[in-house]
């Protein structure tokens, strides 16, 4: 696992595109649109996140970006969001999730981060639950987001997921 430098941009292009053709059901957008995404836009993404990427033999098998909050509210600890966390497949139930997130959290915490937000969609049970595992509470805000199932988009329930540092 390692931290992508933003020369690396390439690296978290591959990883999310690779994310999103293995489970499209988990994220809100999809692999038709942002395979179109300028290498501007991949560069911006890699230098304003801190982003982990998990690989086995080489091959990409997970991914997970620590973000601005752009929901913060004000106060004296900051927060940020945890963004895109996917595991292939075949390599789910080997505490892949568990090992990204605990990095995450730890240079989080490093970086006087007091809370950790995450957002999962309603209807992807199998995260919630693992999340809650972690640590993270459900603090009960729904939110709407136009998830992208090929070119069409609706809007579906996502949920707001916490995690104290401190």
């Amino acid at each position: 696992m390692f931290r992508v430098p933003e020369s690396e941009w390439r690296v978290l292009r591959d990883a999310r595109l690779k994310a999103l053709r293995c489970s499209p059901e988990a994220f809100c957008g999809n692999y038709a649109r942002e395979r179109l995404v300028h290498r501007r836009t991949w560069r911006r993404r890699a230098r304003t996140g801190q982003w982990t990427v998990a690989r086995s033999g080489g091959e990409i098998v997970g991914l997970a970006g620590l973000l601005d909050d752009p929901d913060q509210e004000l106060g004296a600890l900051t927060s940020k969001c945890i963004e895109s966390v996917w595991v292939h497949p075949e390599r789910r139930r080997r505490g892949l999730v568990r090992h990204m997130l605990g990095t995450i959290e730890e240079k989080a915490y490093r970086q006087g981060v007091g809370t950790l937000v995450l957002y999962v969609l309603t209807a992807n049970q199998p995260a919630r639950e693992v999340y809650r595992r972690l640590g993270y509470h459900d603090v009960g805000l729904d939110s709407f987001i136009e998830v992208r199932r090929g070119w069409q988009s609706r809007p579906e329930p996502e949920r707001r997921l916490v995690k104290s540092l401190v």
